[in-house]
């Protein structure tokens, strides 16, 4: 075949892949993120993102998009993803208070959230109003932080769960209000170990998206993401980052 015969069959499988998996000739969205590990990491490491942002990675692949998250503070994230058209944020919780100001994909991972403790320091609570009595660490601007406002306790917020578990470790602070997977990790780092005083309850992560995104690529991510959800890929992203907590099983 002549250079420039394949020259162009080349330039026409382009232009149909483009006309196929961009609809509306939608450019590829901006994923903004958060060092959250081991959802997602901010270190760089192009083999290690974090479970949600493999997972997010796979679901851009299936269009045929590149993924290159930028990374910031959770709260300025999502104000980032609320001005920006083209963009999403990773990973999120689906709360009352976000629902209308996002368009979702997902659910994609399936954890809890808890009050994490350092052992013999606090004992098991029963609810959320034994927890009143003790201070209270969250991250700022997370759905933890407005859960635990809106229940009367002013926690006390730092913008990393690293930070966090440094506070709780030397005694700054009695309880840490996160992710399970998060704080697990965290301690699994540390090499210390850390109980549950609380399990609040269950919750899932999602992409958030620009409400200017098209709705049709809402859809076609959607369903690129149940594919992923039922592939045997998703079950090598959960080994690649062993122990889940309580999300070992899919969102249902």
């Amino acid at each position: 075949m002549s250079p420039l015969r394949l020259s162009r069959r080349l330039l026409a499988a382009s232009l149909l892949l483009t006309s196929t998996l961009l609809p509306g000739a939608e450019p590829p969205l901006q994923i903004n993120s958060v060092a959250y590990p081991p959802l997602s990491y901010s270190d760089g490491n192009p083999t290690r993102r974090g479970l949600m942002l493999d997972l997010t990675e796979l679901v851009w692949h299936q269009l045929g998009w590149p993924m290159v998250p930028r990374f910031y503070p959770f709260k300025r994230a999502l104000e980032l993803t609320k001005a920006e058209p083209n963009s999403c944020l990773v990973p999120t919780s689906r709360t009352p208070e976000r629902e209308q100001s996002f368009k979702w994909i997902g659910p994609l991972y399936r954890g809890a959230y808890t009050l994490l403790a350092v052992p013999n320091r606090v004992p098991l609570l029963a609810n959320l109003d034994e927890a009143q009595r003790y201070r209270i660490g969250v991250m700022r601007g997370s759905a933890l932080q407005s859960e635990l406002e809106r229940r009367g306790i002013s926690p006390i917020v730092e913008a990393t769960p690293t930070a966090l578990f440094k506070l709780l470790n030397q005694g700054s602070i009695d309880l840490w209000a996160t992710h399970d997977i998060v704080g697990h990790h965290e301690a699994r780092l540390n090499q210390k170990q850390l109980k549950v005083a609380l399990r609040l309850h269950e919750i899932d992560s999602y992409i958030a998206c620009n409400l200017a995104v098209g709705d049709e690529t809402i859809r076609q991510l959607q369903q690129k993401a149940e594919e992923v959800l039922k592939s045997r890929a998703y079950q090598q992203v959960q080994a690649r980052y062993g122990e889940m907590g309580s999300g070992k099983e899919r969102p249902r």
